[in-house]
């Protein structure tokens, strides 16, 4: 790959280099008056070096360091990276262009992980080890684009960004799998409640001649809570996932999909009873397509939808003073 440069101005060598009276040492205060964590690239022309920026929070005697870096990331601290330049304008301009190229890729990334180590996504061990790595790499990319590597800083950006896009992206949508799964144990103690506990009184459907059980209602719209738990758990590489919510959002949409598909699985027992659907099938087998059609009602969310439609295409409202009629 050819190598893209961008050379520092031809003055004297001295005028590029940092003094090293004033290179920022581990521990000591910065210009900017935070404490210097870690020096992660130091050369004479550009030292890349992190800050804990925590609010002015004081250390407490004997404090564990997981504990104190979750009580920063909770006020929205978190770790920056920083660069000396030299004292010359012109060295210090032509370093910044440099950088130029990638500071959207460097924004983006810092904001990806420090909504991830913020929003509980992550316990502490996790949360601290994904801030060094990402810090890390997103120091090589720097040095390499001040150096005129713009490419291969990009290329290593793009690589960072697509993993921790993808942490996110995952852990999101478990928020929702989570709330689907809420849902799911709620419906079926409630389905549990109806067929074992003494006194619980559920409409049943005649099931002669097919199985020695009578068919509650409740089982029907149980199957469409399953069919709707099998549908996002099939699909869950492909859930929307949208970042501008928040965590009980998240999961309010997961839960809500559950109860979706019961009120589904109710429509197709009306739908069925009322011979809107199903009209010419085997009495015989009736009982087991309700047990199907529940489940395939909670699974697609068009089916009772695209229902609806059909049994409102076929229904004639007459106008006032003159008797309806239904057309087959």
């Amino acid at each position: 790959m050819p190598e893209d440069t961008s050379p520092l101005p031809a003055k004297d060598a001295i005028t590029c280099v940092i003094p090293i009276d004033t290179r920022p040492k581990r521990g000591e205060e910065d210009p900017l008056g935070d404490t210097v964590d870690r020096i992660l690239v130091g050369t004479d022309r550009f030292i890349i070096y992190a800050v804990s920026h925590e609010g002015g929070m004081e250390r407490a005697e004997g404090e564990d360091e997981r504990k104190r870096f979750w009580k920063a990331s909770a006020n929205g601290d978190h770790v920056w990276l920083r660069t000396i330049y030299p004292s010359d304008y012109d060295c210090a301009s032509t370093l910044r262009a440099n950088l130029s190229v990638i500071t959207k890729e460097l924004a983006y990334i810092c904001d990806v992980v420090d909504s991830l180590c913020r929003s509980g996504y992550l316990d502490v061990g996790a949360s601290l080890s994904l801030r060094g790595r990402a810090t890390e790499m997103m120091a090589r990319a720097m040095e390499l684009a001040y150096e005129g590597h713009k490419e291969e800083a990009q290329e290593l950006l793009a690589c960072l960004s697509e993993n921790i896009t993808t942490m996110r992206d995952s852990k999101n949508r478990m928020r929702y799998v989570q709330g689907n799964l809420l849902a799911l144990a709620v419906i079926l103690l409630l389905w549990v409640a109806f067929r074992r506990v003494p006194g619980a009184v559920s409409p049943t459907i005649p099931m002669e001649g097919v199985v020695p059980f009578q068919l509650h209602v409740v089982d029907i719209l149980a199957l469409g809570a399953v069919g709707a738990f099998f549908t996002v758990s099939a699909s869950v590489s492909t859930i929307r996932v949208d970042h501008a919510v928040s965590f009980m959002e998240m999961v309010y949409t997961g839960f809500v999909r559950i109860p979706i598909g019961v009120i589904a699985a109710g429509v197709v027992i009306v739908l069925i009873a009322g011979g809107w659907l199903l009209s010419a099938i085997d009495p015989v087998l009736l009982p087991w397509s309700y047990l199907l059609f529940g489940f395939i009602a909670g699974f697609s969310e068009l089916f009772v939808p695209n229902a609806l439609r059909e049994a409102e295409a076929k229904a004639t409202i007459a106008a006032p003073g003159t008797s309806a009629s239904t057309t087959n």
